[in-house]
């Protein structure tokens, strides 16, 4: 009896049953992970929320989604490319009136009279003032017409070029001025640097507005900017001004005819600091001029309400003004 018990034990083998049972499951998990498969039921797996079709085509407009198109976001390749096209034609027509000895003049140095900090504004450029500004202004851009972001180029062009005339030139209805008067803490950081450099000599502006209206604010905002710049400059180039070397002119563009005089007349508001209008229109530099042009070219209409200006910054003087002039390839 022992020993068939043995014999029984011996026999007795599970690996089968495992065997079935591990094919069992491989073939549940087979099933139910089958495309075919019946959904599963909510009672033993939350259902998956379904997105609404303007969520996935964000170009297909639905009832629930109003769609806009960003401003930045059409193809622009054929625009740029009739853009391309003109500026060669311009070019084209330009070397026509203008052969070779035109530019053999200066191909190898350039010898220029006047440097000219002004705004990166598209309405505003020097020809509104110069017909031919090739080799005759050193130009100088940034937004708001500054010095402290440019003060490298402009170095170049009063300590090392040597031109006798340095020009601050704002304009009215300046975009950079009337951002740095509002907030714009939602620029692009780099903005917001440059704008920063503004809002320092335009906050006793803002600190006393009184009753005027944001347009005059406005304006006189671009002008009391042009005074600062101009106070930066003077203190940078005193032993150039002593010397008599140079003049620094505070200019306005008036792109928006504030002043009554007409559409883009350029205004002299400022002379090496000087602000006063008698003053300015009696300056040797403009001594000679006719009334006609000192009353239309030399105005200060809202001097007198000016706040005083921020104090300067901390900038160095004139030390590094020890460059050697030498030809430049410009």
């Amino acid at each position: 009896m022992n020993e068939d018990k043995t014999r029984t034990r011996r026999t007795f083998r599970p690996a089968p049953l495992v065997f079935f049972a591990l094919l069992f499951l491989f073939w549940d998990l087979a099933i139910s992970s089958s495309p075919y498969a019946s959904p599963p039921s909510p009672t033993t797996r939350p259902a998956r929320s379904t997105p609404t079709l303007h969520k996935i085509h964000h170009n297909t407009p639905t009832k629930t989604s109003k769609t806009t198109t960003p401003p930045n976001s059409k193809d622009t390749t054929e625009q740029a490319s009739h853009l391309l096209a003109s500026l060669f034609k311009g070019d084209d027509e330009f070397l026509r009136t203008h052969p070779s000895p035109y530019f053999q003049r200066f191909c190898d140095q350039q010898t220029p009279e006047i440097t000219l900090v002004m705004c990166s504004d598209s309405r505003v450029h020097e020809t509104l003032f110069h017909s031919d500004p090739n080799n005759h202004i050193f130009t100088v851009r940034n937004i708001g017409n500054q010095m402290l972001t440019a003060m490298g180029s402009v170095d170049y062009g009063v300590l090392h070029l040597k031109t006798p005339l340095l020009i601050i030139m704002g304009h009215t209805h300046c975009g950079a001025i009337h951002a740095a008067m509002n907030p714009y803490e939602g620029e692009p950081i780099p903005i917001i640097s440059e704008l920063d450099h503004l809002f320092s000599p335009l906050k006793p502006l803002l600190q006393n507005k009184g009753k005027r209206t944001p347009h005059a604010l406005w304006t006189l905002g671009v002008e009391h900017n042009v005074d600062y710049q101009v106070q930066i400059a003077a203190r940078r180039y005193q032993k150039q001004i002593l010397a008599k070397k140079l003049h620094i002119l505070g200019i306005i563009d008036d792109i928006a005819n504030i002043y009554g005089y007409g559409f883009g007349r350029i205004v002299l508001t400022n002379i090496n600091g000087e602000t006063r209008l008698q003053a300015l229109r009696q300056h040797p530099l403009v001594r000679h001029y006719t009334e006609a042009t000192k009353k239309f070219h030399i105005y200060r209409p809202r001097s007198a309400h000016t706040p005083s200006l921020s104090p300067l910054p901390q900038t160095p003087t004139t030390q590094h003004n020890t460059l050697t002039p030498h030809k430049t390839h410009h």
